[in-house]
């Protein structure tokens, strides 16, 4: 029975929490992580890496032991991201690893394709120049080898196959299957309890969406200066219509 759902007191934590029993997954600094972030990303604007903040996290590892790690988020969710890993633990759900991408010269196949959970990532949406919500540090990704993106396939006019079911396109070597531990879900009944979390919280779970299926990502966009400066430019340069930087900009958390 979980005492307090919003915050860090619970129950059924499974592991007693010494040096000795926890497995160090990552222990960078912060400047360390910004540095990485400068070398792999100079791109990346100064505003977005002086948001950010590295929540150091513990989690159970699908070996049963206590792991730590970090990850790099908005600072206005770091709160969010502390409560999401105690509610994991009580709730016995596994993690494989949560490593700064940086790590993974910010290349996302290779952090997915193993496992690896992650939050900031400086990158464009695939086949576009506006900025992903992991580039200011508003999404996460949870154990992405066991809940992948999901597509339709495409027919040879590059049409997508609406008819045909949904196949695995990243990670490449990813596979869903609500059975297996450590994977994301809703059924029939009800959604799987860190997903409900989440959305209790006021994140957006891409397992919802219809066109496709993001079973790793969860999306908590905020109003921040730059992203609604982002956004009015996108706008201003033909990349987003009125209507869809109204609802951009309506989903997006005042803070």
């Amino acid at each position: 029975m979980i005492k307090k759902i919003f915050g860090e007191n619970f129950d059924n934590i499974p592991i007693n929490e010494t040096e000795e029993t926890i497995k160090i997954d990552s222990a960078l600094s912060k400047l360390e992580a910004i540095e990485a972030i400068k070398k792999n990303k100079p791109e990346c604007p100064p505003e977005i890496l002086e948001s950010l903040e590295l929540v150091n996290v513990k989690y159970l590892g699908f070996d049963g032991s206590l792991h730590e790690g970090q990850i790099l988020v908005h600072h206005e969710l770091q709160n969010d991201i502390i409560d999401l890993f105690h509610f994991a633990r009580s709730i016995n759900f596994p993690i494989e690893s949560v490593i700064p991408i940086s790590k993974f010269d910010d290349e996302d196949e290779l952090s997915m394709s193993v496992n690896n959970s992650s939050g900031f990532n400086f990158r464009t949406i695939i086949n576009q120049t506006i900025i992903s919500l992991h580039g200011y540090g508003f999404a996460i990704d949870l154990n992405p080898l066991l809940n992948p993106v999901l597509e339709y396939p495409k027919l040879e006019s590059g049409e997508e196959d609406i008819a045909a079911e949904m196949v695995v396109t990243q990670p490449k070597n990813g596979n869903y299957d609500v059975s297996q531990n450590g994977t994301l879900y809703k059924n029939e009944e009800e959604y799987h309890p860190v997903v409900k979390f989440l959305q209790d919280r006021g994140w957006v779970w891409g397992g919802d969406w219809t066109s496709f299926k993001d079973y790793q990502h969860f999306q908590k966009p905020l109003l921040t200066e730059v992203y609604l400066s982002n956004l009015q430019k996108y706008l201003e340069n033909g990349e987003i219509t009125q209507e869809q930087f109204e609802s951009m900009k309506a989903r997006a958390k005042v803070v």
